[in-house]
């Protein structure tokens, strides 16, 4: 019996042609959604290879983001559902509020809570991520 996908892309398609540079797989960026990762470095190194390539628009950034994402952070992308990202600050602000908490100062340990839909095994992880810092 085969297998059938209710993967839908997540962000809504744009229309039209973007006139994009070939960039080596080798050159991007990539987020796991691993705990020991640095949020603010990838997107920083995003940024610079946007700049670099000339990725300005808001439908390259849209279309170069989901390649920058492995393991399990292409997981949650994945299970945004359809149409759900309309823009390049929509991407950002949904993967921020998704991995920001991977970086609180040290005054701010003691004070995260677990997130309403955020797993116990996810808030274990930002936990402990935070306390090795």
């Amino acid at each position: 019996m085969a297998h059938i996908s209710t993967f839908e892309f997540s962000i809504k398609d744009l229309g039209g042609v973007t006139q994009m540079h070939i960039i080596p797989p080798s050159s991007l960026p990539n987020f796991h959604g691993l705990t020991n990762e640095d949020l603010d470095t990838f997107l920083f190194e995003f940024e610079i290879l946007c700049r670099g390539y000339d990725y300005c628009t808001n439908d390259q950034r849209l279309k170069l983001f989901p390649l920058t994402l492995k393991g399990a952070a292409l997981r949650w992308f994945m299970s945004l559902g359809g149409n759900y990202i309309q823009t390049w600050e929509d991407m950002k602000n949904v993967f921020l509020k998704k991995y920001q908490d991977y970086c609180k100062t040290d005054e701010d340990i003691f004070n995260m809570i677990q997130g309403e839909d955020e797993s116990l095994e996810d808030y274990v992880k930002r936990f402990h991520y935070n306390l090795q810092k």
